[in-house]
Parts: structure tokens; sequence; C-alpha cells
């Protein structure tokens, strides 16, 4: 679950983007470039499977705009428009408004809307030109993400049984095959109770109670806030140096009610203890920072030999705390429904590192149809978890090598073969659960009755994972370019 860890990241003009990743827009995006992995060469981290690289529009010669508007009969509205200017000193804007309300039956048995969706995104670029020796461009993105929650509806027992086929060892019902039964839509809304707390006198001690169980935002929210720069310095010699560089801010949740019925919940004081039964809510605000710097040099493009040489600095931390009584933590109920005592979340997914790397290409055109490259990153990803429960704080620190051999060769101008041999790696790290004592007494009571054969310490600490591909393929065009052809063959370790 912690986004640095994932297996494919995306990139804004070269630069990565961790975090949310679905609510990239195609608007004011000149090309989408998918690179399959491992890439931890070109990328570093997170990039096993590969990267795909969103590449910015770039403003013409002359002024353009653009606007599109759509609906529907499920209340889907969009609007779009994109405007550029001149390119030197240039400009682009594009913004997308989309909202999806969904239909009328689509609400919960408590009044709440589902289903709904709406995005708000904007993109800026400033491109500038001052001199023949530098150039460069700044770029802002704001995107927010305002969804209800989705529509989730279970059988009932009645209608479950009707549309299973096996009887399992225990006598439970289960399917087996396609689903070929009809689920009607509730006549009084999808089940659902975000307000536990009102069926009980307010002021009371069982309302309280059940009110920091209440979701008082059911929704998924993500909010991003990104600007990005590049800077281009072009020496005599037709070298280039390149500054890159951007700060994020992401802020998510998501907030349900997570038992997903209409039940009203049972409260009870025994011994002195709070106990709530029947209803369930799960909220998961997370907060991602990030930062980063890189350096590099090329040579000129016109040579035989060409090179690039670069370093790279990136900071990232993400704090997930994971709570049942998140209402309680938002009015302040410690007090009133938790004997003055602080609520404790769940679940803390945690992660900051710093993460250095330097690199270099080196490409050679063997023949006029034949080029050879060569390139390496070595990388230290310094990764700290911290418990925001219990204090502990753990440090991993991973020193990697990832090296990339590629040969091309253009059979003709339609048909092209290649071969190449390229490793990847992702840091090592820490489970921050098992260092909560709930968890650690639980393990250690299963390991006691014969359950288990493992304790807390057992997964505490995970391995750095290693990836090497050995891959070979062609890409034709064929028929006027009427018949794209990409294979390939691979192994991958």
């Amino acid at each position: 679950q912690n986004p640095v860890r994932q297996k494919v990241t995306s990139f804004l003009d070269g630069m990565p983007l961790l975090g949310q990743q679905g609510g990239l827009q195609f608007i004011g995006v000149d090309q989408v470039e998918v690179m399959r992995g491992p890439q931890s060469s070109a990328f570093g981290r997170a990039t096993f499977a590969g990267a795909i690289n969103y590449v910015s529009a770039t403003p013409g010669d002359e002024f353009v705009g653009d606007m599109r508007i759509a609906t529907s009969d499920l209340g889907r509205n969009e609007l779009q428009f994109s405007l550029a200017g001149p390119i030197n000193d240039g400009y682009t804007f594009a913004a997308n408004f989309d909202q999806f309300d969904g239909s009328d039956e689509w609400f919960s048995s408590d009044g709440f809307e589902l289903g709904g969706q709406e995005t708000t995104y904007l993109t800026g670029k400033l491109t500038f030109a001052p001199s023949d020796k530098f150039d460069g461009y700044v770029r802002l993105l704001y995107s927010e993400i305002d969804d209800e929650p989705p529509i989730e509806f279970f059988a009932t027992p009645a209608e479950r049984d009707a549309c299973s086929n096996v009887t399992l060892g225990m006598g439970n019902r289960y399917l087996q095959g396609p689903f070929n039964c009809s689920v009607a839509v509730p006549s009084g809304g999808y089940p659902r109770n975000h307000t536990p707390e009102a069926i009980f006198p307010e002021g009371s001690p069982e309302y309280f109670a059940a009110q920091s169980f209440s979701v008082l935002d059911p929704a998924s929210r993500v909010e991003r806030q990104r600007i990005q720069t590049q800077l281009n310095f072009h020496q005599d010699s037709g070298s280039t140096l390149e500054l890159l560089a951007f700060y994020s801010e992401d802020e998510l949740r998501r907030w349900y009610d997570s038992d997903t019925t209409g039940a009203d919940p049972v409260v009870s004081f025994p011994m002195g203890m709070t106990m709530v039964q029947g209803v369930s809510s799960m909220a998961n605000p997370n907060n991602i920072e990030e930062t980063y710097l890189e350096a590099r040099w090329l040579s000129p493009g016109e040579g035989r030999l060409r090179w690039l040489v670069g370093a790279s600095v990136y900071d990232y931390s993400s704090l997930t705390n994971v709570w049942s009584q998140f209402a309680g933590v938002v009015l302040g109920l410690e007090d009133e429904a938790n004997q003055g005592n602080d609520f404790i979340p769940n679940l803390v997914l945690s992660d900051s590192s710093t993460n250095s790397g330097i690199y270099a290409n080196l490409t050679y055109d063997i023949t006029d149809r034949t080029t050879l490259s060569l390139e390496g990153r070595f990388q230290k990803d310094d990764v700290t978890n911290v418990d925001n429960i219990t204090g502990n704080s753990f440090n991993n620190t991973t020193n990697s090598f990832q090296p990339r051999i590629g040969l091309n060769h253009t059979i003709s101008d339609q048909v092209s073969v290649y071969g190449q041999l390229s490793a990847g790696t992702n840091p090592a790290g820490v489970n921050l659960p098992f260092v909560e004592q709930v968890r650690i007494d639980s393990l250690r009571a299963a390991a006691a009755a014969g359950a288990v054969a493992f304790d807390e310490s057992t997964f505490l600490t995970f391995d750095e994972e290693e990836l090497t591909n050995l891959e070979f393929g062609v890409k034709a065009s064929l028929l006027d370019s009427r018949l794209q052809l990409a294979a390939a063959i691979y192994v991958m370790e």
C-alpha cells in the first residue's frame, strides 16, 4: 500500500510523480511515453515494471485555443479548454472540469448520494528563452478529486443462496462459475449508516460513543499542488547543462461507512469501558511531500558518440493513519467517548526517504544502422519508517547499481530489431504494523497456541528486491504505415 514501493511510476516531463496517479489528465499533454521495465538506470527506484512519462505541450508560433463541452442523461458534465501562445516567452494553460452525478437511484438508505465523481484539473506552463544560451520553463499543476462513496451492494442472504450452486464443507453456500443472478436496486437505498448516533438522545454517553464512529464527510478526496521547472544552459562546445527541480504536496483521504449496512449500533459500558458494536467506519488521511533536484550534462547530439552524465536527489515523505473513529478525532470527543484518552489509529503507514544517485549514458553509432548504448546508475536509498503510536523508528540504507546495455539495428526504413539487458532494484524496508503492541501480543499468543510458526520479528524487515531482464524484439511499420508491429521475447528473473 505504500506508493513509494509501486512497480510502475509516472513521470511529468521526466520528473517522478508518486502518490495518486489515476487522476492525471491528458489535457495539456503533448505525448505519453510508455517504457517497459526495468527503468531503474534511467529513472531510479519504483520503476521495476517500467515508467510512464507525460510530456507537457509546448507553445507554438501562433495563438491557439480549444474548448469542449459535453453532457449526458446520467448527469455527466464536462468543460475542457486550453490556450497557448508563441513559443518564445510563451505559455500554455489548460483546464478540465468533469462532474458525474450518476443515476437518481444511487443513494444510501440514510440519504447520501453515491457513485458521483468530480474532478478539477488545472495546469499551466510558461516557457522563456531570453538568449540563445539560456532557456527553460516553469510548470504549475493543481488537481482536486472529490468522489462520493462508491456503490457497493451485497446480496441479501436469500438472494445469495438463490445464486449459489456449491455447498462448502462447513455448510456455507458459495458461487462457482458465471454470475447469472439479478440483484435489484434496494428500494430504500443502498444500506448505509453514516450517522449511527442518530438513534440515541443527543448529548447522552451512547450518543457520543456512536458519534465517534460516524462519517462526517463520506467521500474520497485528493488534492495535489505541484510546481516544477527546467533550466537549460547551452555551451559554446554544443553541450548543454540542464537543471530540473520540483516540489509537490498531496493530501488524500477516503472516509466511508465500512460495514456497508444500515444497522443501528449497540453501545455498552462494561467495567467502565466503552463498547460500540454493529457499526464501523474507516478513514485513511494521507499526506505526501516530494522535493526533487537533478543536474545533467548532455553532449552535442550530432556526433557518433553521445554521452550524458547526471546526479539527482529526491526527498519523499508519506504518512497514512488508518482510523475507525476518525469522527472522534475530528470532533475532539476524547473526553465524551474515550475516557479522556487519545484515539489510536488502527494502522500506521509511514515512509520517509532520501534517494541520491549518479548516472551516465554512452551511445555510439557503430554503423549508420547499428547503435550501442550503455547506461548505469549508482543509487543510495536512505529510508526511515516511524510508528507514531509507539514512537519506534527504523532506518534502512540500500546501495545499489542498476545497469542497462542496449543494441539497436535498423534493417530498413520500416523494420528494426533490438536487444537489451537491464536490471532494477527496490530498496529494503520495514513493516511497521509488527511493532504495535496489540499485534505483538496477538502473535505471541497465537504462536504459544501452535496456530502460527512466527512472531513479530519474522517479517519486521524485508530485503531489497532485484529484477533482471533480457529481451530481444522487432518493430516494424508496414503497408505504408497502416500496419504497426511490435514483438518481443524476454526472460525476467
